[in-house]
């Protein structure tokens, strides 16, 4: 199976850069694509999802859904053709939200789930 460097990036004790199987590297790109804020990237400003600029109201599944749409958006712009996007939810959990992805692997054709963590801005 092929392999490509992992996000975040590292080195391993001998000095190797860290790799990840591709099935864990679309994983992890979903992980950048949701988690990062446009502008953050200096080469690459627009990348990313708005899911920073969401002020949770738990109550409120119309502001939830409209940005689970913003971020699904953002992963069909930037997941190119490797990933197939099938359902993004954010779910509120306490001082944080979850951020649910359903996924197709374009390669293989086959389903797979991710929840991601957001803790919202830390001071």
């Amino acid at each position: 199976m092929t392999t490509r460097a992992a996000f975040p990036y590292g080195l391993l004790p001998a000095g190797p850069t860290r790799l990840a199987e591709v099935d864990d590297v679309l994983a992890q790109m979903l992980a950048q694509i949701v988690l990062v804020r446009p502008g953050e990237r200096v080469n690459r400003p627009d990348f990313g999802s708005p899911l920073h600029d969401l002020v949770f109201d738990p109550s409120s599944e119309a502001v939830t859904a409209a940005f689970a749409a913003l971020v699904q958006s953002a992963i069909r712009q930037w997941g190119g053709t490797t990933i197939d996007v099938l359902a993004v939810d954010i779910k509120p959990a306490g001082e944080r939200a979850e951020v649910h992805v359903t996924y197709c692997d374009a390669r293989t054709r086959t389903a797979h789930r991710i929840v991601l963590p957001y803790y919202g801005e830390t001071a």
